[in-house]
């Protein structure tokens, strides 16, 4: 008679268990045991789910929307107490409703080891590159989707308040440098007069300039304000925190800084050139016209994903 093959798997059980060692699982155990089994087949589609909102929201390409209890109750009906299943349901269900399937070896074509679905490269060198075909998760649309599906976000708790603080520190810098940025001497090198520029191209890049400087600022002040309050209104806080990723792109492109990557890596990666750790809550001295201030919004908008995400509770 052939050995039962072990059909679940949690940290506790690494090698698997069978459906009859599952029954004589402790209550703790069995939930365990079930929420292991859910995150293993099932994800928030703000994992890597496309989201187009013209079309209606996810673009369901891989399979869904599941529902929790629909899941479970298939898998686990009769063998766990019905109790049990749902207190992980109403578990699961604050962090979403609609979950899609993880990714599996069809998910993505490009990535399948198939050498005739590959064409060699110019240099009939093999294995040709291959570039991953995967959406990039925005972090901003991952917590919005939270939002929208209703998840409350979790005010007041230490490390909450501390992420709040740091904030208002990285708002402080801001100011500063655009202040700094706004004094004629700023526009001076340290030893040499400014290079010549011709006067209908330096008029036309102020007046660019000075508007977006006077964007960043009133978005820092609405995110002070919103900071401040003893309950944040996060939706507000999303759309100002998109408005200074967009102000910080501009900024980069003043300082000559070409943007070849997903923007949320390229500004860590910025940051990181000019010794400025992406690691919320730390900063570091920055050089260069532009590159004090690149440093002071890449640092906020950082730490202002961070804040979002421990509210939110999201792991990206």
């Amino acid at each position: 008679m052939p050995k039962p093959v072990p059909r679940y798997h949690s940290p506790e059980f690494p090698e698997g268990i069978t459906r009859s060692a599952f029954r004589r699982l402790r209550r703790e155990q069995k939930i365990e045991v079930m929420r292991s089994w859910f995150g293993q087949h099932y994800e928030d589609p703000a994992q890597r789910t496309p989201y187009e909102s013209a079309e209606g929201g996810y673009q369901w390409i891989w399979g869904g929307p599941y529902d929790a209890r629909e899941e479970l109750e298939s898998e686990f009906g009769g063998l766990a107490p019905q109790k049990l299943i749902e207190e992980l349901v109403e578990e699961l269900e604050q962090e979403g409703t609609k979950w899609a399937p993880t990714p599996s070896d069809g998910d993505y074509d490009d990535e399948r080891d198939d050498r005739d679905e590959y064409v060699p490269d110019a240099d009939e060198e093999w294995p040709p590159v291959v570039v991953d075909q995967r959406p990039e998760v925005d972090p901003l649309d991952a917590i919005a989707n939270k939002i929208e599906f209703g998840l409350i976000p979790k005010y007041g708790s230490r490390e909450e308040l501390a992420a709040r603080d740091v904030i208002l520190k990285d708002i402080k810098k801001v100011e500063e440098e655009l202040d700094r940025l706004n004094k004629p001497s700023s526009m001076m090198g340290h030893n040499n007069p400014p290079e010549p520029i011709e006067a209908e191209a330096t008029e036309a890049t102020v007046v660019t300039e000075d508007d977006e400087k006077r964007k960043i600022k009133a978005v820092v002040a609405d995110i002070r304000t919103e900071i401040k309050s003893d309950a944040p209104d996060v939706t507000n806080v999303v759309t100002s925190t998109r408005h200074l990723r967009d102000s910080l792109i501009a900024v980069l492109k003043w300082s000559g800084k070409k943007i070849d990557t997903g923007i949320d890596e390229f500004i860590k990666s910025v940051m990181k050139t000019l010794g400025i750790s992406a690691t919320p809550f730390i900063l570091a001295k920055a050089i260069g016209h532009y590159d004090a201030l690149i440093g002071a919004i890449g640092s906020l908008y950082l730490n202002l994903l961070h804040w979002l995400q421990l509210m939110m509770s999201i792991q990206l």
